[in-house]
């Protein structure tokens, strides 16, 4: 895994995980660390969501309203607040 002094004054970020992902742990890791780097990360964790919940939204109202957050969370990260 990457060393926290290689994460230093790299740019804003988002991560985004879910309860039911088996990629959870890294997530929670790497925005742990990028925050440790004194990096601006936003994490969000869904607990009730699966990994590929993007793809779901129009048939989940929990997936449609994480791909809301994540869109507004994109839209900041591009263009500010």
């Amino acid at each position: 895994m990457q060393k926290i002094e290689d994460l230093k004054n790299v740019p804003p970020a988002a991560v985004f995980t879910c309860g039911f992902d088996p990629l959870r742990d890294v997530g929670v890791e790497y925005s742990t660390k990028l925050k440790q780097a004194g990096n601006d990360v936003e994490w969000h964790h869904f607990d009730a969501l699966t990994h590929g919940f993007l793809q779901m939204a129009p048939w989940s109202d929990e997936a449609m309203r994480a791909t809301k957050i994540i869109g507004k969370e994109l839209k900041r990260l591009a263009f500010g607040n």
